[in-house]
């Protein structure tokens, strides 16, 4: 479904995408603090999870054209990949590197 999107519906995804992620990112520097990676940083990884999330699912053999399921994904998708980065920088830093 999000890869069949046209250019004008990759315009409208991308300012949803960029302004939501702006605010949950501020949000999520907020609660996280120095474990973040700042505001922007929040929202490129954010970005990044949601398509990553996006285009995951039509890759697997779950195929749906419901847009709350792949909003769903795209949700999780972002907050996975913050999780996982964020416990990742945490590990890093207490090792020492």
């Amino acid at each position: 479904m999000i890869t069949d999107l046209t250019m004008q519906g990759w315009i409208y995804i991308g300012f949803i995408l960029a302004a939501s992620g702006f605010f949950i990112g501020s949000a999520m520097d907020g609660v996280l603090g120095a474990e973040a990676f700042g505001p922007l940083g929040n929202m490129a990884v954010l970005i990044s999870g949601s398509l990553a999330g996006g285009i995951g699912i039509e890759y697997t053999e779950f195929k749906t054209n419901d847009p709350t399921i792949l909003a769903l994904v795209m949700v999780a998708g972002a907050f996975l990949t913050l999780g996982f980065l964020v416990i990742t920088k945490l590990g890093l830093n207490k090792l020492g590197a």
